[in-house]
């Protein structure tokens, strides 16, 4: 369980409709997604340089040591990324809104939560 008792970020909002990154994000892409999102453009990647792994497959892999499988992996509570999402066409944008500086997120117990704070999606020479 998560419990919530105080969210101190006013600037957006937390997503929770956005997966997490995954090889088979990243594949994606590297194929016709990299001109549709204009990753060049937006985060100053070359295609060939996106990540072949990502937050899914390192997420799955931290959690074996707890004989947690695959397929029980919810959805990522993403703390500190804001996303718009258009109402007429269903698009999703991620905004580039970013935390003041002493901003709490909202803090977990009674868990085994894996936190990751928003970070720039992808940059030269990053690895998940």
């Amino acid at each position: 369980m998560l419990t919530i008792t105080a969210d101190t970020w006013h600037e957006g909002k937390h997503d929770l409709q956005k997966g997490m990154c995954s090889a088979s994000t990243y594949g994606r892409f590297k194929g016709d997604l990299y001109d549709v999102y204009d990753i060049k453009g937006t985060f100053g990647v070359e295609r060939n340089a996106l990540p072949d792994h990502g937050c899914w497959e390192n997420l799955t892999q931290a959690l074996t040591p707890w004989h947690i499988p695959a397929e029980d992996i919810p959805s990522p509570f993403n703390i500190f990324q804001d996303m718009e999402i258009d109402g007429k066409t269903g698009r999703m944008e991620m905004t580039n809104k970013q935390p003041a500086h002493g901003a709490r997120g909202p803090p977990g117990r009674d868990g085994l939560p894996g936190v990751r704070e928003r970070v720039p999606v992808v940059r030269e020479g990053w690895t998940p």
